[in-house]
């Protein structure tokens, strides 16, 4: 989906295009794609909730994307991570069929 790889999810091995003025969300979400809240682990597999706002806005300071910018990024990256949680509990979901 947007070019990125996950131990369990594969998405697309092409590359994907990503308009420049949405590069440095990519870049974020890039940053940030293994940052997951995990729910579960007892008598069910862990299963993802959702990207680890505090590890986001941590690598948005480490690249020093000042804070008006960084609000007008969530946008962006929430639809990332709702995107992602759909493709990722449609595979998960197909694997444990």
């Amino acid at each position: 989906m947007f070019g990125l790889r996950d131990v369990a999810v594969c998405w697309t091995s092409e590359p994907q295009a990503v308009f420049a003025h949405n590069w440095p969300t990519f870049q974020v979400w890039r940053d940030t794609w293994r940052q997951w809240r995990w729910i579960g682990g007892g008598l069910g597999a862990p299963m993802r909730t959702g990207l680890d706002w505090t590890q986001v806005e941590a690598v948005m300071r480490m690249r020093r994307i000042a804070p008006r910018v960084r609000a007008s990024m969530l946008d962006g990256l929430r639809a990332m991570e709702e995107a992602a949680l759909e493709v990722i509990f449609e595979v998960t979901t197909k694997q444990g069929a």
